[in-house]
């Protein structure tokens, strides 16, 4: 996420296509589901989860409610939240946590017309483009 955006920072104002600026922004967009997709399919599948604390992820897991979440670039934090994640009761409990969460806040009759609205701009961007 963070380089599509750094890379629309890069070209705004610049001489570029035409629609380059709506693409741009569709693909953040695009990509930014992708990535919550991600972190809902792991609490959906009751998976132990530790990742960074960056972008929206603190607000899709709570550290230590969830999952454990570490700063980037802190590699002590990192092992002592991998090793606690793998066979403590805790962790155990952290799972149940996620998964209660996931299926409480997202429900798929509502998320999939969501990204197939998304894969339609990408699309219909696409389109424009190459004159169709």
């Amino acid at each position: 996420f963070g380089s599509l955006s750094r890379l629309k920072q890069h070209v705004i104002g610049k001489v570029t296509r035409e629609d380059h600026g709506q693409i741009m922004t569709t693909m953040i967009r695009f990509y930014s589901g992708a990535n919550d997709a991600q972190q809902k399919e792991a609490m959906a599948f009751e998976l132990k989860i530790v990742s960074t604390n960056v972008f929206g992820i603190p607000e899709m897991i709570g550290d230590r409610h969830e999952g454990y979440l570490v700063r980037p670039g802190d590699p002590e934090a990192l092992g002592n939240a991998l090793v606690e994640a793998i066979d403590t009761d805790y962790a155990n409990r952290l799972r149940g946590n996620a998964y209660a969460r996931v299926n409480r806040l997202f429900d798929n009759q509502k998320q999939l017309p969501e990204h197939l609205q998304v894969v339609k701009e990408v699309v219909l961007q696409y389109d424009k483009t190459i004159g169709n």
